[in-house]
């Protein structure tokens, strides 16, 4: 929603698992072979994303030093970044995928330090008596994260970054970044979501998707030009967005995309529309003038 697009998670599994949500329908991140077969960097490719995994093979005995330095690189660019961690269980590599919101450091560079603040959102797999009270979000200095599989078993804190690099757990740190939409022509300006809901409702590990809410999601197109006039292009479907030439597409097929047209009143302009938790609401904004 960073970048402008909101897609139930069941969708997102049912692409990363070429259609068969019931089956490894879980989005992972990993090296390709192991982990996902290779499927998590398709996956955004479709859904006209860019982005690029973290080296995961580093085995050395700081490899999570090294890991989150990384993060914090990538943070500070301005680009979210998913991460992979212990969470009690015992899967392979790691047992949750969760979300970095942030970094907070006392020194003005990309390098570690033991008393830097990671903060993460888990999507609300920590539970709770119900979605609108879950934790989501938890911090942790950088020292104080890592931790071994052993660990994570016998600690009551809720997660741990892997900092195994020896025996059956050695299984290096496995992240992704997320850089950005795909734009061959630059013409795309900022669109960011933000929902009404926190959560979305329903049971998404099975073959029948979940029975959908109303949300209400506000569109927040930046970085325009008073006076300027602009086309906001709404999609439903992840594979007609175009990747360049968004009015030419979009004059040569209107049926692939609503066109909200707006001249800009200041440097940014909200909409809001109702949606269901189950649709596929994917927004491009340009110039009208653009191709």
């Amino acid at each position: 929603m960073m970048y402008g697009q909101y897609l139930s998670q069941y969708t997102v599994r049912s692409i990363f698992s070429n259609g068969d949500q019931s089956t490894n329908g879980q989005y992972l991140i990993g090296d390709g072979t192991t982990y996902t077969n290779g499927r998590d960097i398709p996956t955004l490719t479709s859904l006209r994303m860019t982005a690029s995994e973290y080296n995961f093979a580093d085995m050395s005995s700081t490899h999570a030093k090294t890991f989150l330095a990384w993060v914090k690189s990538q943070l500070r660019l301005g680009y979210p970044v998913s991460i992979g961690v212990y969470a009690g269980a015992s899967y392979t590599g790691y047992d949750h995928i969760v979300t970095v919101t942030k970094v907070e450091s006392n020194y003005n560079d990309n390098n570690y330090y033991d008393s830097d603040i990671i903060t993460i959102d888990d999507h609300g797999q920590s539970g709770g008596t119900s979605p609108s009270t879950m934790p989501y979000y938890f911090s942790y200095t950088f020292l104080g994260f890592q931790g071994t599989r052993s660990q994570s078993r016998s600690s009551s804190q809720d997660y741990f970054l892997p900092s195994d690099y020896t025996g059956t757990y050695a299984t290096g740190s496995y992240g992704i970044v997320y850089r950005g939409l795909a734009d061959t022509n630059g013409e795309l300006y900022r669109v960011r979501l933000t929902s009404s809901l926190n959560y979305e409702p329903g049971d998404m590990s099975g073959s029948t998707p979940p029975t959908a809410a109303t949300q209400t999601l506000t569109v927040t197109i930046s970085g325009l030009t008073a006076g300027l006039t602009y086309n906001l292009y709404e999609y439903t479907n992840y594979n007609s967005v175009p990747t360049s030439g968004f009015n030419a597409a979009y004059a040569s097929s209107p049926s692939s995309a609503t066109r909200t047209q707006f001249t800009a009143t200041g440097t940014s302009q909200v909409y809001s529309f109702s949606r269901q938790t189950s649709a596929q609401a994917i927004y491009r904004a340009v110039a009208s003038t653009s191709g």
